[in-house]
C-alpha cells in the first residue's frame, strides 16, 4: 500500500515537473524537442529527485540558449544522467 502510495506520488511529480520544464521551454520562444529529453526524468526514484532533475535539466536549457545565442549553434537535447 504504502510502495503505491509512493509511486503515485512519483509519477506526479514527474507529471508536473514535465510541464513546467516544457512550459519554460516554451517561455523563452523555444522548441521542446531542441532542448529537452523527455526521458530525462525516468531515473528518478523520489519525489526530491525529480524536482532536483527539473531544475538541472533547466540550468542546462539556460545554458544552451545563452551557448545558441553566443554562437550562432543548434543545441543539442539536455543529456540524461
Amino acid at each position: 500500500m504504502i510502495g503505491q502510495i509512493e509511486d503515485r506520488h512519483i509519477q506526479i511529480a514527474k507529471k508536473l515537473a514535465h510541464e513546467a520544464i516544457t512550459k519554460y521551454i516554451q517561455q523563452q520562444g523555444l522548441t521542446v524537442n531542441d532542448y529537452y529529453d523527455e526521458k530525462a526524468l525516468d531515473q528518478a526514484t523520489t519525489s526530491q529527485a525529480v524536482a532536483q532533475r527539473a531544475q538541472e535539466i533547466v540550468e542546462q536549457v539556460k545554458q544552451q540558449k545563452l551557448q545558441k545565442a553566443s554562437l550562432g549553434s543548434k543545441p543539442t537535447k539536455a543529456e540524461n544522467k
